[in-house]
């Protein structure tokens, strides 16, 4: 993308879940996210 550096590399292994940011009551209206920590090295 313009403007950005150059993309992180992921290695490895990482535990992720998802998780509930809001939701809305109605079809398709559940929001998630995903957060990776990731230790640069």
């Amino acid at each position: 993308m313009k403007g950005r550096e150059n993309p992180i590399k992921l290695t490895g292994k990482y535990n992720i879940k998802w998780k509930d940011y809001s939701d809305l009551k109605v079809k398709n209206g559940k929001f998630r996210y995903l957060l990776v920590k990731v230790k640069y090295m």
